[in-house]
């Protein structure tokens, strides 16, 4: 509309001026110039009139045919840009809408597909898990009297408690109360988690729990581990921390077996432990160089202990494996015959007089300095508390005036005299 009244408005004023104004002429050449006083006159014998009475005078204007059909062609033109202007816009909007839209659609089919893909991945692993080890002839199937919670396929032996966490429960099987293994998958179903991984790669593992029986399991601590879990374990588990040592295993070569020791690394109470404890078949099939390629690799720690911290049952084997891959899981067959090794081993040991002795020596050494450290903290916080009161008490002196804190200070000297004084007796006798 503006555009419009600025057009009208310039081919008025054009029109205007092509208009001859009548008489103008005529009054120049006749000489009709005002005269000044007679127009001051004039203006004095006339009434003011106030500006808002003032009405603009409103001049027609005449416009000659030409005129109409410019100003039309220009209505025309105009009118006809504006909206093809208007259509190009819409045309567009539309289009990054539909943009946005299909975007949005593509990232929804998207989540959905990797849910359904996901969950299906992990029921595959699962599943070849099953299948290797839990069918009939399976490791577990030939050493346990019981899977699962009851009878059924190998799908039913496996209680799903999310979609990337499974639990398996065996029994009835000598030296051991059981077995309890926990599958953690990756959560493949979450997209979040899946470029999480791009960043922090994780793997497929399983976790392993063997509660020995009380009586089929010496006084003995020893762990086998990858260098990274290694530092974790003496850090985090006070039995591998303060009853074992690093074993320098290079020595320990029984035949062409040799362990990798840059793969590996054993903690032990004492160097005895790992030749009585790890059979040879273990180092040539699990812990050697050429074994690690096909099977070491999935190996992440052992754990066999008498004195497992926050546990009612202390006496405790612990195993962490890599999943292998869907196509790969034999490997873990290698793995959990291995386990039911461990268990027939651990139960079958006996310690010598000489180490039982040393074992439960270094045992009570352990509570003794666990003891101290106790009495240590304790006697810390009561101090800490005898110094707030001390504090306190000072604070109140102060607030209470100079007479009083005076007092307070003198008392406080002769106390501290007293315990200088009693501490000199000690020394003299």
């Amino acid at each position: 509309m503006h555009l419009k009244a600025c057009y009208l408005l310039l081919i008025t004023a054009s029109a205007c001026l092509l208009i001859p104004v009548q008489g103008s002429s005529d009054a120049v050449e006749a000489g009709d110039f005002w005269d000044t006083e007679e127009h001051l006159e004039t203006t004095q014998s006339q009434p003011v009139t106030p500006p808002e009475a003032i009405k603009p005078q409103q001049t027609p204007v005449s416009h000659t045919p030409a005129d109409v059909g410019v100003l039309s062609e220009h209505n025309e033109s105009l009118g006809s840009k504006t909206s093809k202007s208007s259509i190009l816009g819409s045309i567009l909007a539309a289009q990054r809408s539909y943009y946005v839209e299909g975007v949005f659609a593509l990232l929804a089919a998207w989540f959905v597909a990797g849910i359904f893909t996901g969950k299906e991945a992990n029921k595959k692993i699962i599943k070849a898990w099953v299948d290797t080890n839990l069918s009939e002839g399976g490791v577990l199937e030939r050493n346990f009297a019981q899977l699962g919670s009851g009878d059924g396929d190998g799908s039913e032996l496996m209680m799903r408690e999310n979609p990337k966490l499974f639990k398996f429960w065996a029994s009835g099987r000598r030296y051991c109360q059981g077995l309890k293994a926990e599958l953690l998958l990756q959560p493949r179903q979450d997209l979040l988690m899946r470029l999480i991984r791009l960043v922090s790669p994780t793997d497929d593992r399983i976790d392993i729990e063997v509660p020995m029986n009380e009586g089929s399991m010496p006084l003995v601590v020893l762990a086998v581990a990858t260098p990274k879990l290694a530092r974790e374990m003496q850090r985090e588990l006070e039995d591998v921390h303060d009853l074992t040592h690093r074993v320098d295993v290079s020595r320990n070569a029984r035949g062409s077996h040799h362990w990798a020791t840059d793969k590996f690394v054993v903690l032990a109470e004492h160097s005895g432990l790992v030749s009585d404890l790890i059979p040879d078949t273990a180092v040539e099939h699990i812990f050697s160089r050429p074994a690690f390629s096909s099977v070491g690799k999935y190996f992440r720690y052992l754990h066999v202990t008498s004195e497992l911290p926050g546990a009612s049952n202390k006496r405790m084997l612990r195993f962490c494996f890599q999943l292998p891959a869907e196509e790969r899981m034999d490997a873990s067959s290698t793995l959990m015959s291995f386990v039911m090794v461990m268990i027939d081993i651990v139960g079958n040991y006996k310690l010598t007089a000489d180490q039982k002795k040393r074992a439960e020596k270094a045992r009570s050494e352990v509570e003794r300095r666990a003891w101290k450290n106790q009495e240590e903290d304790r006697n810390t916080k009561i101090q800490e508390r005898k110094e707030k009161k001390q504090q306190e008490e000072l604070e109140r002196a102060k607030k209470a005036g100079p007479a009083a804190y005076a007092k307070f200070m003198e008392k406080r000297e002769k106390i501290q005299q007293k315990r200088n004084l009693g501490k000199l007796t000690r020394v003299v006798k």
